[in-house]
């Protein structure tokens, strides 16, 4: 039996509901089998770099010890933007991530006209201990090409179109697997030939594990492509929850930048307690710069609580809390730990890692199916 009379079943239909059934079956399998075709490769980098992304970043902390390893911090904040602009010039852009242990090391985003990349200073002396550009090492690798296949903008819309047309693909699928019995819908039948076996197989995996990499992929998209969480806002009938907007005013540029720990005094007045992750200051004389707290009951590992204020004069412009942000910014919350495997600790990570293999294994089944069916034409 081909996996195409297996697919479509080769039953004589008994009522006018399984003749429209059997009618549409066909349809749907060229649909699911011209989007695999099409989008398959995209979807195969994205799930093999996501699989390999759940151990990178450990191994990564292993075999790079010397950028993540550091003391006490013993020196003002301040000190830390110093020692980026003395490293990389006064106009560099500064945007620090404190760890979130102690032990660990203050990262600086460092983007200038010839280097983009991560610099690692030591929280006890502000000393630079290392730094690496964005792409180099096996784990910034992983990650540039699982987030935008180093196309930057035009791979965040590559990765769009492909996890959409897989996203029909598992729709066409689940209703192509659809059984008449139920007793036969997770049979595999091992005894059968090379191709019944692939066939049950891809069809068994899709139907028992297809609702998790849906939403392993949607949760993917939804991170890449920015607008998703626009629309989800605006469908609940609010407004993105946006920086604030400094006037035009010649005369601040001219201001010396207030000291940072200034700065981060009146954002712990402003919203007290939690962990302090990271600080962006202002791309432009317009912009604000922004405060990033994780707070308890957060999330988002990195938290999405935000303080925005006045570069040049430490005042608060601007806050809000993780559970007060508008909803497209909340369900970001929620799935980006899913899908990077730390919403519930070690078992996700490992049934993310487990769901990557999935997916591949629905794209070496599928290649091998329409291989065959190629072959037997």
């Amino acid at each position: 039996m081909s996996s195409t009379e297996l697919s479509t079943g080769n039953t004589a239909p008994t009522n006018k509901a399984v003749v429209g059934t059997v009618t549409v079956k066909p349809l749907l399998l060229k649909v699911h089998r011209w989007l695999a075709l099409a989008v398959g490769i995209v979807i195969m980098v994205s799930a093999v770099t996501g699989v390999l992304l759940t151990v990178g970043k450990p191994l990564d902390r292993v075999v790079n010890a010397s950028l993540f390893t550091g003391g006490q911090q013993q020196v003002p904040y301040q000190a830390f933007v110093d020692a980026v602009r003395t490293t990389y010039g006064q106009s560099t852009q500064v945007r620090l991530r404190f760890p979130a242990e102690s032990g660990g090391t203050v990262q600086a985003y460092v983007k200038t006209k010839t280097w983009d990349g991560s610099a690692y200073f030591d929280p006890a002396t502000a000393a630079l201990v290392g730094a690496r550009a964005k792409d180099e090492g096996f784990y910034n690798f992983i990650f540039e090409l699982h987030s935008d296949l180093f196309l930057h903008d035009v791979g965040e819309v590559v990765l769009t179109v492909a996890s959409t047309a897989f996203i029909i693909m598992l729709i066409t699928g689940l209703y192509i697997w659809w059984p008449r019995k139920w007793r036969f819908a997770f049979r595999v039948n091992f005894k059968g030939n090379a191709t019944a076996l692939l066939f049950d197989g891809h069809r068994v995996a899709g139907a028992l594990f297809g609702l998790f990499v849906l939403v392993n992929v949607f949760t993917g998209t939804y991170l890449v492509w920015k607008p998703i969480a626009t629309w989800v806002t605006a469908m609940a009938g609010q407004t993105p929850n946006k920086p604030p907007v400094l006037p035009k005013d010649p005369a601040r540029k001219l201001l010396p930048d207030a000291p940072l720990d200034t700065i981060l005094a009146n954002a712990n007045v402003a919203i007290p307690g939690g962990r302090l992750v990271d600080i962006t200051y202002p791309k432009d004389e317009q912009s604000s710069l922004r405060v990033r707290k994780h707070l308890e009951g957060d999330p988002h590992p990195n938290g999405q609580t935000y303080i925005w204020m006045n570069p040049k004069t430490a005042e608060v412009l601007k806050k809000t809390k993780w559970n007060e942000g508008d909803l497209g910014t909340r369900v970001q919350g929620w799935g980006y730990p899913y899908h990077s495997g730390r919403l519930f600790g070690t078992a996700n990570l490992v049934f993310t890692g487990f769901i990557g293999f999935v997916l591949i294994w629905y794209g070496i089944s599928g290649t091998l199916l329409w291989w065959k069916r190629r072959k037997s034409r």
